[in-house]
């Protein structure tokens, strides 16, 4: 862990670990080690984890909150196309 605060961040529709991991500049694995209880799997809207974002990284991962519902769109549409 960091030095920084974590963010203790709900889930919502359409998240990813991934695209969480990219928005808050920390790794899936980071996450995942934080959150001991955490099914990576089956992520429920609204269930809570915590991030830690990387101090290190932060300013160069951070993107828009358009970047982000962009790559959720995205991720929802594949999700139909592979279903």
């Amino acid at each position: 862990m960091n030095n920084i605060n974590p963010i203790l961040y709900t889930i919502k529709p359409g998240d990813t670990l991934y695209n969480l991991a990219i928005q808050y500049g920390t790794t899936v694995q980071d996450i995942i080690n934080n959150n001991l209880a955490l099914d990576p799997y089956s992520l429920r809207v609204g269930q809570q984890i915590y991030i830690y974002p990387n101090s290190n990284q932060i300013s160069r991962y951070l993107i828009s909150i358009n970047e982000v519902q962009l790559i959720k769109l995205m991720n929802l549409v594949w999700e139909q196309h592979i279903m």
